[in-house]
């Protein structure tokens, strides 16, 4: 007798659920996608014990027929292909039938359906993948599923799930990258008794991501669009390189407007803003990639998170032009303080025109800011969010901000709970003292969010799908934010800062013979001379390496080489480099044991120096990172603008100082040195009066 034997057919629906159902917020996200693909408006997900105890997602797409409510629990059954072929031109975000099965295979799972032309809806119950009588019931158009008891049935997976704050933060971080591919869809997130996130819904991208990330970086983000003659699109926003964060969280890629995670994608961006950012700092972005269907397998894996892409290289170098332009045009310096009234840097956009920002609804009881402090200056390396209080059991997205918890006092105020008090006010004034400077203009309204393809594909059902405005009972709260137009109109930044003005900058001395202070423009810059220098150095040796034809061009030989003693390991890291080193500008030799004999350095390098630079180097090579020939070549150009600049505590003369200044009118779209510190600060003249109290 043989030893192979088929499965039955629940074990096959158990393995099948193992491949996409891993935790509860895989079932968010699938559940999620086939209401997006339904042409749901509003989406509200509620989750009990993070999801582990009950989830609850209610939408008001175009619903199903009883026969395919019927059907829909088989496996394979979709409405959205119908053959082999379709799955190369695939344009929605489910498609393969799985999701349902798998999902009533391992919880007892409770679906109710109702099209718009339907006078009654279809109720069907599935437990541990057997289904239950269907029922004839009244519901509201569109479609409800109930999953609760997520692996009742298999204790040993239950087992392995995670407590209920970390996987209700799972749950979070899908809906609302969801809801940020989607500004259209109204979409709301409760936990417990509280909600914890909502998004307008009113197809206005900057205000879902201040919903998300909090109103605070919406000063500092670059908007972006841009269209290829390979029919290739991108748009989104990215951050200025002093928004950026100590890991990847804050990295959202789109591709069609479906969330996925891409490394190489990420390490494109990433590479755009290499010196321009603090070692171990990555950037901000959420950017949304429009692709020919017929380039991109999104059935490379079972979550469908990791696709293939199809001229994925080309596509990379497409990304960073687009990135390395918009961040070359934004505006240079960065403001000393902020406070209400002052000046703040403009929202950077691409466009010529972006929506109105104005809220459906205005919060009332926005806090006071009456009380600002005095002196409020901005010190910190990043943007960071504002911390929030704790809420014991209840999920809290740390990095969204301030908006959630305003929501979540009118919430609380609503039911009757009394809300937590913040004891930390200072990241709330300083954001919403940026938004409160906003005025209207007369700028031009466009009704698509950034994200918005052509059009909204219409699902075939008998009438049109009723917009969120027709539930009254679920208000969706937005805070007013800005854009390139809402942003006040001030005489002194009528014109963004850029890099020319700062030569007809008038230098007025040092501070501490580190900092150079220097007027223009109305108003008093201060330069961090050596992070200035530095970059001045670091763009012309850079220029001179890219001119050169070999390198005997980009160097200088020493009269007298320099030995170096290297540790065994130092030597050997050194030894496989060597022809990287010497495309760099440094050339070496052997020397026997682990010594190496130095005969040529780049041009630039102060005499004595040698050595420092060889081992600044080394340093990197050692460090873990696996450099490329350009990240070499790149960490040596900057260790030698560093040990070539002018020093901190150095005295500058006038005539050096108005030439460091000419020198730096060059930089257009760097304000950073080569290792991403900013050297230039701005102090505008309003803001001097009214801290001295002038009229």
């Amino acid at each position: 007798m043989g030893v192979i034997r088929l499965l039955d057919t629940h074990t096959v629906n158990q393995i099948a659920a193992g491949e996409v159902v891993e935790r509860p917020a895989s079932i968010v996200k699938e559940l999620m996608e086939n209401a997006l693909d339904a042409g749901a408006t509003r989406i509200d997900v509620h989750l009990t014990d993070g999801g582990r105890q009950l989830i609850r997602i209610v939408d008001n797409g175009c619903g199903m027929s009883p026969e395919d409510a019927a059907l829909c629990i088989e496996r394979h059954a979709t409405s959205k292909i119908g053959s082999a072929e379709d799955l190369m031109a695939i344009e929605t975000l489910g498609f393969r039938g799985e999701a349902l099965p798998s999902i009533a295979s391992v919880s007892r799972m409770e679906f109710t359906t109702r099209r718009h032309c339907d006078s009654q809806g279809t109720r069907l119950r599935v437990e541990g993948g057997e289904r239950q009588p269907v029922e004839t019931v009244g519901a509201p158009p569109g479609t409800t599923i109930q999953v609760e008891d997520l692996f009742y049935n298999t204790p040993a997976r239950r087992k392995f799930l995670r407590s209920s704050t970390a996987e209700g933060s799972a749950c979070a971080e899908v809906i609302w990258r969801l809801a940020l591919a989607h500004p259209h869809v109204a979409v709301s997130l409760t936990q417990g008794r509280q909600v914890t996130f909502r998004s307008p819904g009113n197809n206005k991208t900057l205000e879902t991501l201040s919903a998300v990330y909090g109103r605070e970086v919406i000063p500092h983000l670059l908007a972006l669009s841009h269209k290829s003659s390979e029919g290739w699109e991108l748009n989104g926003f990215i951050g200025e390189p002093s928004l950026n964060r100590a890991n990847r969280n804050h990295q959202t890629w789109f591709i069609n407007q479906r969330w996925v995670r891409s490394r190489s994608l990420s390490l494109a961006v990433e590479e755009v803003y290499q010196g321009l950012l603090p070692v171990h700092r990555f950037p901000f972005f959420v950017l949304n990639l429009l692709l020919p269907p017929h380039k991109v397998d999104v059935n490379a894996h079972p979550t469908k998170q990791e696709i293939k892409i199809d001229q994925e290289r080309d596509i990379c170098e497409f990304i960073q032009s687009v990135l390395k332009e918009t961040l070359r045009s934004r505006a240079l310096s960065r403001p000393l303080w902020t406070r209400e009234g002052s000046s703040q840097p403009a929202l950077s956009s691409a466009y010529n025109s972006q929506s109105s920002l104005t809220p459906d609804k205005t919060i009332k009881d926005r806090p006071s800011l009456n009380n600002v402090a005095k002196m409020t200056p901005l010190w910190t390396d990043s943007i960071e969010p504002s911390p929030k209080p704790e809420t014991s059991g209840v999920y809290q997205e740390p990095n969204r901000g301030r908006s959630d918890a305003i929501i979540g006092e009118r919430v609380q105020k609503n039911t009757g709970d009394s809300p937590e008090k913040s004891t930390d006010h200072n990241g709330l004034e300083a954001a919403t003292n940026t938004i409160n400077d906003i005025t209207k203009t007369d700028s031009k309204e466009i009704s698509k969010g950034l994200f918005d393809k052509t059009s909204y594909p219409s699902p075939q059902y008998c009438v049109e799908t009723e917009s969120p405005e027709k539930y009254p009972g679920n208000t969706i709260v937005a805070e007013s934010l800005p854009c390139s137009e809402d942003l006040p109109k001030s005489p002194l930044y009528d014109v963004p800062l850029k890099a020319a003005m700062v030569a007809e900058w008038i230098p007025i001395g040092q501070f501490q013979r580190s900092y150079i202070l220097a007027e223009g423009q109305g108003a008093l810059y201060l330069i961090d001379q050596h992070a200035a220098h530095e970059r001045v150095l670091y763009y012309a040796l850079k220029e001179k390496l890219e001119q050169a034809i070999d390198v005997e061009q980009s160097c200088q030989q020493l009269l007298i080489p320099v030995t170096v003693t290297l540790t065994p390991a130092e030597f050997d890291a050194v030894i496989e480099r060597i022809s990287d080193l010497r495309d760099a500008g440094i050339i070496m030799e052997h020397f026997g044991g682990n010594t190496l004999l130095i005969r040529a350095v780049p041009l630039g390098l102060p005499p004595g120096e040698e050595e420092g630079l060889l081992r600044d180097i080394i340093d990197r090579i050692q460090g873990g990172a696996k450099l490329k020939k350009e990240d070499l070549c790149r960490e040596a150009l900057s260790s030698l603008a560093c040990r070539g600049a002018v020093k901190a505590g150095q005295t500058m003369s006038h005539p050096e100082m108005v030439a460091l200044l000419q020198q730096v009118a060059r930089l257009e779209g760097m304000d950073t040195c080569p290792h991403g510190r900013p050297y230039l600060l701005r102090i505008d003249r309003s803001e001097l009066e009214h801290r001295f109290h002038r009229s």
